[in-house]
C-alpha cells in the first residue's frame, strides 16, 4: 500500500512533463505481484543491505532450500539464530526498532548506499521524501545539506516520533526527537495524509509549512480485474477484512461478540443448538493468532476463515465481491486522523463498509458519511448485532450509491496534482528572496 502513494506521484508528474527520478530500496520476490508501469521516469533501486551481507543472506537461504545435513555446529548456530530472530521480532513488533519505523533502523545503511548512488547523477530542483522508513527523510536532508537539491518536501504517510503504533525505545526516543526537529529545519515544507496529523507536525515544528495531501485510489486498477465473482453464490454473507490484525492495534471483538449474541438468539428461536448463521468472516493477510484467539473467546471460530496472503489483484476482487468490508480502527485514542490507504481502496470498491473499533475517529466517520460508503459503529455491539440480523435475513448484497463527486477528490491523479502544486510552490519560493514556503 505504501508504494502506491509515491508511485502515483512519479507517474502523473512525469506525464505532466516533469523530469522525475525515483530512488527506493531494491524489492524482493514477496513484492513481485506489484505490476507497475515504470515508463516515463527514472528508477534507481538500491539494496538495503551491503553486498557482503546480502551475499551471506542469500547463501543462508540457498542452504536451507537445499536442505543440507545439519552438523552439530550448524544446529547450534541455527538455535542461536532462532532465539535472536525471535527476540528481534518481539522488539520490532513492540517498538518498531530495527524494522523500518524507529531508531535504530535497518535502513541506516540503505541511506548511505543510496546517497553514494545519487551523487553519481546530476542535481535536482526538488526532492520529496516519504516516511517510513524515516531514512528517506535523512537521505533528503543529506541531499539538501550538500546542495544536490534546491528544495525539500518531507511527506509523512505515518508520523515518525509520534507514530500511532510504534512508540520507539528509550533512550533512543530522546535522540529521535532531536534528530527529527534538526532535519526538518532544512525542509521547505511537509505534507501528510490528514489535518489532525498535519496539526501534530505544526505543533512539533513551529514555522514549518504543512499541507494535507490525502491518500487516494487508482480507479483504472478496478477495470483490470477478472469479471468472475471471487465468492460462490451460496447464500452466505461474507464480511471481509484485508490487512494486518495485531494485538493492541486493531480489535474485532465487538463484531465477534455481536455474532455470538445473534447466533444464541437464532438457536433459542429455533430451539436447536446446531442452528448456524449464513455468515462468514474472511480475513486476508498474515494468519493471525489474535483473530483466532478472539474467535475462540466468543465461540465463533466456525464463522472465521483466514485466507493468508493474496496478490493485490485478488484482494481488490475480494473487496469488490464481498457483502461487507470491515474497517478496524486503531485502538489508540491518542491519535486522530489515521486515514490509512485501506479506507480509500474500500470506498472505491463499491461495497458497504462497517467501521468498528474505538470511539469513532472523526476523519474516518466523516469520510464514510460524506461518501455514503458505510457506517461507523465504534464499539456498539447492539447496533452491530442489529445490522447483522438484517443482512443475514436477506443475503442479497446491498448495493451502494456512493457520492461520486466527493470520491473524485481522492483519485490518485487528483492527489498527485495537489502534491505537485505544493512542490511547485516550494520550488518557486526557493528561488525567490526569502526561500520560505508559505501555506
Amino acid at each position: 500500500m505504501a508504494s502506491h502513494r509515491p508511485y502515483s506521484w512519479a507517474r502523473y508528474w512525469s506525464k505532466a512533463g516533469h523530469d522525475v527520478t525515483v530512488v527506493c530500496a531494491k524489492y524482493g520476490p514477496a513484492f513481485d505481484d506489484l505490476e507497475c508501469d515504470l515508463h516515463g521516469f527514472q528508477l534507481i533501486q538500491v539494496p538495503w543491505l551491503p553486498s557482503f551481507l546480502e551475499g551471506m543472506y542469500r547463501r543462508e537461504n540457498n542452504s536451507k532450500q537445499r536442505q543440507e545435513p545439519a552438523t552439530v555446529v550448524r544446529r547450534c548456530v541455527n538455535g542461536v539464530v532462532k532465539i535472536a530472530t525471535r527476540t528481534l521480532s518481539q522488539l520490532q513488533q513492540r517498538y518498531g526498532v530495527l524494522f523500518a519505523q524507529r531508531f535504530p533502523d535497518v535502513f541506516f545503511m540503505w541511506r548511505k548506499l543510496a546517497y553514494r548512488q545519487l551523487v553519481k547523477h546530476q542535481s535536482w530542483d526538488v526532492v520529496v521524501s516519504t516516511n517510513g522508513p524515516y531514512a528517506t527523510h535523512l537521505l533528503a536532508y543529506d541531499l539538501k545539506r550538500t546542495g544536490r537539491v534546491k528544495s525539500w518536501v518531507a511527506d509523512y504517510r505515518d508520523l515518525w516520533t509520534d507514530h500511532h503504533v510504534y512508540n520507539g525505545m528509550w533512550p533512543f526516543t530522546i535522540y529521535e526527537r532531536w534528530l527529527e526537529r534538526r532535519v526538518l529545519r532544512s525542509a521547505d515544507a511537509a505534507s501528510t495524509i490528514s489535518e489532525p496529523l498535519a496539526d501534530c507536525l505544526r505543533q512539533r515544528n513551529p514555522g514549518l509549512c504543512v499541507r494535507t495531501i490525502e491518500n487516494g485510489f487508482e480507479e483504472a486498477d478496478l477495470d483490470l480485474l477478472a469479471p468472475e465473482p471471487y465468492f460462490p453464490d451460496d447464500g452466505i454473507v461474507r464480511i471481509v477484512y484485508t490487512g494486518w490484525i495485531q494485538a493492541g492495534v486493531r480489535d474485532p471483538s465487538a463484531l465477534f461478540q455481536a455474532i455470538s449474541m445473534l447466533e444464541q438468539e437464532l438457536q433459542a428461536k429455533q430451539s436447536t443448538p446446531s442452528a448456524n448463521l449464513p455468515l462468514e468472516i474472511v480475513t486476508v493477510g498474515p494468519v493471525s493468532e489474535v483473530v483466532a484467539g478472539i474467535a475462540r473467546q466468543f465461540n465463533v471460530e466456525k464463522y472465521v476463515r483466514q485466507l493468508g496472503f493474496k496478490t493485490r489483484s485478488e484482494c481488490l476482487r475480494i473487496q469488490r465481491d464481498a457483502h461487507i468490508l470491515l474497517f478496524l480502527e486503531y485502538q489508540s485514542t491518542e491519535h486522530k486522523g489515521l486515514l490509512s490507504g485501506k479506507i480509500f481502496e474500500y470506498v472505491f470498491a463499491g461495497t458497504e463498509i462497517w467501521a468498528i473499533g474505538k470511539e469513532a475517529d472523526d476523519s474516518v466517520a466523516r469520510m464514510l458519511d460524506t461518501s455514503n460508503a458505510g457506517k461507523h459503529f465504534s464499539t456498539d455491539v447492539a447496533a452491530i448485532k442489529h445490522e447483522l440480523a438484517v443482512v443475514t435475513a436477506n443475503t442479497t448484497k446491498r448495493m451502494q450509491q456512493p457520492n461520486a463527486k466527493y470520491l473524485s477528490t481522492f483519485t490518485r491523479k487528483n492527489r498527485a496534482e495537489a502534491m505537485l502544486t505544493l512542490v511547485e510552490e516550494v520550488y518557486t519560493e526557493s528561488v525567490s528572496n526569502d526561500g520560505i514556503a508559505h501555506c
